[in-house]
């Protein structure tokens, strides 16, 4: 297992500071740095921003919404690489946010990563990666409407950022998890928006 694998969450965030060149990270280096080690890493970024303060910013989840949905659908479909299109890709959040997002949460990050490990192969197979992905496509949609509700973006991007933990480190268990917490948001945003 390598780094990536090892330690999905930190490895993430680290790779993402260490290649970025400039005051801002955008979607198109987030897709340069991992988008030809799969779709997980690429989750893993884009629940991470969901989670953090960055998500709270106004509009920030709608954007992040879009660029999951464009993501995970090429996933569903078996689109080896994603693709975003230029206008999305010019898309960004300022360097100095991920940077302290990393610094406030290093330790965190570690230990969240030793729970992961390759483990429940059955949950992690194409037919499960694809179910996952489009699982993804819905939170990410549920994302948008739940912006109006404080906080409540916090639960679809937990689940998004479950999911590609669960991809990057082969993690059956953790998929199941993910899975889970899905359907529990689902059924929380119809009580919300209902």
């Amino acid at each position: 297992m390598n780094e990536q694998d090892d330690r999905p969450m930190q490895s993430v965030v680290d790779q993402t500071i260490e290649a970025v060149d400039g005051t801002k990270v955008t979607v198109a280096d987030l897709l340069e740095i991992f988008s030809d080690r799969g779709f997980g890493p690429i989750l893993i970024a884009l629940g991470l921003l969901a989670v953090s303060p960055i998500g709270a910013i106004p509009t920030v989840p709608s954007m992040l919404a879009v660029v999951i949905v464009l993501v995970s659908a090429q996933l569903v479909f078996g689109r080896k690489h994603p693709w975003v299109p230029e206008r999305l890709r010019r898309q960004g959040f300022s360097t100095d946010r991920v940077e302290r997002l990393r610094d406030t949460g290093h330790k965190w990050l570690r230990r969240i990563d030793w729970l992961f490990t390759s483990r429940l192969q059955w949950a992690t197979n194409e037919v499960a990666r694809r179910v996952a992905a489009l699982l993804c496509v819905g939170l990410a949609f549920l994302m948008i409407p739940l912006e109006l509700v404080p906080f409540a973006v916090y639960l679809p991007g937990t689940a998004i950022l479950l999911f590609g933990l669960a991809l990057t480190a082969r993690d059956g268990l953790f998929m199941l998890l993910a899975t889970a917490l899905a359907v529990v948001t689902l059924v929380l945003a119809i009580d919300w928006l209902g």
